[in-house]
């Protein structure tokens, strides 16, 4: 029965994505302002990640409160693909990924269909031209999230954040809001490093392997936590600091 479940939740899945391309695909042959179908891209997104968490199982408890009528550029820790998927569910938004995800096999089709922004982390001559993308983004009044870890680890620590692409939120005038993510239990049990690998994904786990296993979890608890928001303000470096002592302050490793 278990693996009945976990087959069936696996084939519907793989029809929430191919619907999402397929409806997400139509969308750039309507007659609209690119903004209007960016929005309406978004806010697909937004509901499809409702779905998959329902799906999955995954129960978000979120704490603090944060202004819809406000965009802002999100910051976040970073811990599997589970957390574009909450925070889609939360708040309609574009993500800013790495050019290598975005020419990854199958993940690749989805962060480019998805509306995601990319960045060179390997080549820093387009980093100008990356920031302003974001900018302008945030200028029009879309939320854009940035991982500034740069990549997704283990849960032991957080990384040091990258500073430039905080720059983003000046050009574009608009403040920074900080989340903290922490994976709080497995079907019941406390989060650990015996079974954090059945939700974190990270170095060089296989993507629909580490979704299979997923697919059998019976419920996955996550606590987003919305914390104080930052001015926007020139100095990447205080912008950088100042969200990465939040963040650290609120997250709890998996160091057991």
């Amino acid at each position: 029965m278990k693996k009945t479940i976990q087959i069936l939740k696996f084939f519907f899945i793989i029809n929430i994505i191919w619907t999402f391309l397929l409806v997400s695909t139509l969308l750039n042959f309507i007659p609209a302002p690119e903004l209007s179908r960016q929005k309406w891209r978004m806010h697909l997104l937004s509901f499809w990640a409702k779905v998959i968490l329902f799906v999955t199982r995954i129960k978000t408890n979120v704490i603090g409160v944060r202004d819809r009528q406000q965009s802002y550029l999100i910051i976040s820790n970073h811990l599997s693909y589970l957390d574009v998927m909450i925070l889609s569910a939360l708040c309609p938004t574009r993500f800013v990924t790495s050019v290598e995800m975005g020419t990854a096999p199958g993940l690749g089709v989805l962060t480019n269909v998805g509306g995601c922004l990319f960045v060179e982390r390997r080549n820093r001559n387009n980093l100008p031209k990356e920031i302003e993308q974001i900018a302008e983004n945030l200028k029009k009044g879309i939320n854009v999230v940035v991982f500034p870890e740069a990549t997704s680890t283990n849960g032991e620590a957080v990384k040091q954040f990258k500073r430039p692409l905080f720059r983003a939120s000046s050009l574009g005038g608009v403040p920074i809001q900080p989340v903290c993510l922490n994976y709080k239990s497995i079907n019941g049990e406390a989060l650990k490093q015996s079974n954090r690998d059945m939700v974190f994904w990270y170095g060089d786990m296989d993507f629909l392997p580490h979704l299979w296993n997923l697919l059998s979890l019976r419920r996955i608890e996550v606590e987003v936590s919305f914390l104080p928001v930052l001015p926007s303000t020139e100095d990447v470096h205080q912008l950088s600091t100042k969200s990465y002592e939040l963040i650290t302050e609120r997250f709890e490793p998996c160091t057991t």
